[in-house]
């Protein structure tokens, strides 16, 4: 053989190999559709993300490791998925991690801890925002803002406040980043704060870091829940339209709930510009939860009364404006903040619910240490339509936080 074929030989291996070793760019990586979810397994405390197609079939473990792996959100262009998991921590402390969609090159991004809390990719899926805290003890280990480039590259520190920063969203235009600024902290004072209101403040922020603005506030009955039922609001959702000019949300009413007699939550919608809110329900139980649909026509919320959980709750969708609220769904217990998810084309859904069984016991994730929970879809122009179940149901498995691709 001669040298120079030899040497052809040489190149063309070495070409074969070398994207195994640097990764592809962003635009070589596969587009994928499907539904990404958790499996959480009580004898190991840990969670898999998983990934079956729309119909339920073709499950298949992306993750697969011993450590916790939790809360998967999808890149806007459907090729890779953001998660948290505490696999390098001694601590049991998250962080922020990227997969492509289809399981491989999973590495860490964030250098800090990041919050058991929503991940925010940009809509040009080039960097993501979330809650970070770091080392610094003069920070009163609060959390705050971060954005960081999908490559690692590029870790800044956007917001700087005396109490934390949270559930950051990113504007669908790609200007501004909303988050919750929730003045229960410092965290070091959270377990000590007597009963009663609190404030949460929704604020908008340039991804650079300038032009922080306070939006609205409101009080929130965060902690006036029972101590059997932590669960209840833990995440503060916040939806953008797809027009960026508007933001719904949950907030409390100014009005007693009927069923609770104590103040409850209900859906609002604030306009950017003028900063005014509207109450887009006023329902005698709480209504909390709201999701948005991709095409900002429908929004699905959860209504329940907090002090009798036991009875489950209700999934209804409303028009924008607030009305034709109809009942969607029988699901008996209540579905957290990340357990639901509109399909790319906002006709179905598909959501988690978590069945429990007796026990006095709570898990870091905010829900029940033996409960089982099964993902179900349904279409959401049916009224009481019976959700169809996407696994069987297993005593020892809550599958939990579904995520369905963005791409249609």
């Amino acid at each position: 053989m001669n040298n120079y074929l030899k040497t052809g030989l040489v190149i063309l291996v070495i070409a074969s190999i070398l994207p195994s070793f640097i990764g592809l760019g962003a635009e070589d990586k596969p587009v994928v559709k499907g539904i990404a979810y958790v499996a959480y397994n009580f004898s190991t405390k840990t969670g898999d993300i998983w990934l079956m197609d729309e119909d339920g079939f073709n499950k298949r473990n992306l993750t697969n490791h011993k450590a916790d792996d939790t809360l998967p959100v999808w890149s806007p262009d459907g090729k890779q998925i953001a998660f948290i998991s505490d696999r390098d921590s001694k601590d049991k402390t998250y962080n922020l991690y990227v997969m492509d969609a289809d399981g491989s090159n999973q590495h860490r991004l964030s250098p800090i801890r990041v919050a058991y809390d929503w991940i925010a990719w940009s809509p040009d899926a080039k960097k993501i925002a979330f809650a970070g805290q770091s080392d610094d003890k003069d920070t009163n280990w609060n959390w705050e803002i971060y954005v960081i480039d999908t490559d690692g590259m590029n870790h800044k520190r956007l917001t700087d406040n005396s109490s934390d920063d949270v559930t950051p969203k990113w504007s669908p235009d790609g200007k501004k980043i909303a988050f919750i600024n929730d003045t229960r902290s410092p965290k070091k004072k959270r377990e000590t704060i007597e009963p009663g209101l609190v404030k949460k403040i929704i604020c908008l922020i340039d991804p650079d870091g300038t032009n922080l603005i306070s939006l609205v506030d409101f009080k929130t009955a965060t902690h006036r829940l029972k101590q059997d039922y932590p669960l209840c609001h833990n995440y503060q959702i916040v939806n953008w339209t797809p027009d960026s000019k508007k933001i719904v949300s949950s907030f409390t009413r100014d009005t007693h709930c009927e069923e609770c007699n104590d103040l409850c939550m209900a859906i609002w919608i604030v306009d950017i510009e003028s900063k005014k809110v509207k109450s887009l329900t006023n329902n005698k139980y709480c209504e909390d939860y709201p999701h948005l649909s991709p095409d900002g026509k429908n929004i699905l919320f959860s209504a329940f009364n907090i002090f009798l959980l036991e009875r489950g709750c209700d999934s209804f969708v409303m028009g924008f404006d607030g009305q034709n609220q109809k009942k969607v769904s029988r699901i008996n217990p209540i579905n957290t903040g990340p357990g639901a998810s509109w399909s790319p084309d906002s006709k179905k859904l598909v959501m988690d619910s978590l069945n429990f069984y007796i026990g006095d016991k709570f898990e870091y994730h905010g829900i029940m240490d033996k409960f089982s929970s099964i993902l179900y879809i349904f279409d959401t122009e049916w009224q009481f339509f019976t959700p169809k179940p996407l696994m069987p149901q297993d005593p020892n498995t809550a599958y939990i936080m579904p995520a369905w691709s963005p791409v249609k």
